[in-house]
Parts: structure tokens; sequence; C-alpha cells
């Protein structure tokens, strides 16, 4: 059965956790857990259309911020929100410089912020890869538009063209304005 939900991954070592989040956010995406960065990672591995990975910061083995890392590296328009005990803010805001997008503390007691905040990071990813997309595109149009400038555009092999060439390197390393007449036709916006 194909389902059109966002795919997530949860990662906590404390199975209670890891089940109430999935039972939380099922109704609106397909959940898949882990109980650490290394199971997480091979889900990572086998799932390239993952939308955001949830993930405690202290387990077994690497922990939350090393698992953002490397799931990134792995995945790049992944989203990934950190979950961190009370005390440890500050370290949420430095795995935010290193890749996370977002983070909550524990306990988590308010399960609608839960929900928003994987909401807005999943449309926030959504977004980025909108535009990186749109950009590619307006690149590949500006390029059919304004065909590159430069010599490698001209055609003519001959003495006198070299000699025009030469002429255009001198003139372009100038900081002085230039004047190019000639009848229509012969090339001077080139």
């Amino acid at each position: 059965m194909m389902t059109n939900k966002a795919k997530i991954l949860i990662v906590d070592d404390e199975k209670p956790t890891r089940d109430v989040m999935a039972r939380v956010l099922a109704p609106k995406y397909e959940c898949l857990t882990a109980p650490d960065a290394e199971a997480a990672l091979k889900v990572v591995a086998a799932t390239p259309d993952l939308a955001l990975i949830l993930t405690d910061y202290k387990m077994p083995g690497d922990n939350g911020v090393t698992l953002i890392k490397k799931a990134k590296a792995a995945n790049g328009a992944l989203a990934a929100i950190l979950i961190t005990a009370f005390g440890e803010i500050e370290l949420a805001v430095a795995a935010m410089k290193d890749g996370a997008d977002d983070f909550l503390t524990k306990p988590i007691t308010d399960l609608g912020e839960l929900e928003q905040r994987v909401a807005k990071a999943i449309e926030r990813h959504a977004l980025i890869k909108k535009s990186a997309a749109l950009e590619e595109k307006v690149e590949a149009l500006q390029s059919q538009i304004n065909p590159k400038e430069g010599l490698e555009n001209f055609t003519g092999k001959s003495p006198a063209m070299e000699a025009v060439y030469r002429l255009i390197r001198r003139a372009a390393k100038a900081s002085a304005t230039g004047l190019v007449e000639g009848p229509s036709g012969t090339g001077k916006q080139l």
C-alpha cells in the first residue's frame, strides 16, 4: 500500500518514549523507530525519502548530535530535531549550529507542540529543496538568455582575428571604458 505521508525516524533508547512519539505522530506521518544511532543510520541509508529524524541526545553509542551529523552527511535533505534533557539547552543550541533544525526538552509534555515542531521542520526543508530546484532552473534559463560572454564565442582563427583577440585581452585589463565601432551585424555586442 502506497502512502503519501512523510517518513520520520524516531530514535530513542527508551522504547516507551519511542512508542508514545510514534503513536502521537502516526496519524500524519509514517513513523520508523530505532533504539540507537547505529540502527538509525541503517534506516537512513535504506530510506532515501526520509523527511526528518527526531533523536534523543543521550543514547548508548553515538549521541544525538553525532547521529544528526552522520545522517545529514548521508541525506542532506533530512530535517533533524534533537531532544535533550532540561539542563542541556546550551548543548541543544550548539547542536543547531552543527545541523539540528530544532530541539525539544525532555520530558515532552506538550504533544501538540511536538507535532507542530515536526511539521515546521519538514515544511522548512521542503521549501529549501524547492528553492534549490528553482535556483537551478533560473540558472539554466539565464544561461539560455545570456549566452556565455568571452573569447570562446568567437570563431575566427585568422592572423587578423588573433590580433583582435590580443587587443581585446589588453583592453579587458584596463579600467577605462571602451568604444567598439562597426557596421550592424559584425558582432560588436559579442
